[in-house]
């Protein structure tokens, strides 16, 4: 017997190419993606909180350290209550 789950439609790019996981975001938009400011992200990342590369001039942060602070975060609030 076969299976009639619903599947999400995998995004497309405006090619119409199966879309690519973003995997470096400037500032601006990691700060976006965590839903706190510019200030509070620079904040983060100058104690260490948040870890970030640098190509160039740019400041970079990767996607994998985005899910790793939340994880971070995410276990400070289970050990708190």
């Amino acid at each position: 017997m076969t299976s009639l789950r619903a599947t999400k439609p995998e995004p497309l790019d405006p090619e119409g190419q199966p879309a690519m996981e973003k995997l470096l975001y400037r500032p601006k938009e990691a700060a976006q993606a965590l839903g706190i400011s510019r200030d509070k992200l620079y904040d983060l990342l100058r104690t260490g909180r948040l870890q970030s590369v640098k190509d160039g001039g740019a400041r970079l942060i990767t996607a994998d350290a985005l899910r790793a602070y939340v994880a971070k975060l995410e276990a400070e609030a289970s050990t708190a209550a």
